[in-house]
């Protein structure tokens, strides 16, 4: 046999043993990210926190990662307040945070 037919019979079997389909279904094992200006990437791993990403692309190896981009940007709210004199109400604009939770 010349070096030709082996190598055509190798192709033969690593395709007849390994389809493509197989190929296919293994898991995801490499994840980039994108996180925009203005966020902060929460990094997960089996529903975990691992770690706060700061903008910019990233690149993390592994299984069952994913990522929560959340809103770092200041927000402003208008709040209707009350003045001192005869009840009358004013506008303030104040931030998100500035205004006590229930």
């Amino acid at each position: 046999m010349n070096i030709e037919t082996i190598l055509i019979i190798t192709m033969a079997l690593i395709t007849f043993l390994f389809p493509v389909s197989t190929l296919k279904k293994l898991p995801k094992v490499r994840y980039a990210f994108i996180v925009p200006e203005g966020y902060a990437g929460l990094l997960y791993r089996n529903g975990k926190f691992v770690e706060q990403l700061a903008p910019g692309r990233h690149m993390r190896w592994g299984r069952n990662i994913t990522l929560d981009a959340q809103d770092t940007r200041k927000t402003f709210l208008a709040v209707a307040g009350q003045s001192a004199h005869g009840g009358q109400h004013r506008h303030e604009a104040q931030h998100a945070r500035d205004v006590p939770g229930r």
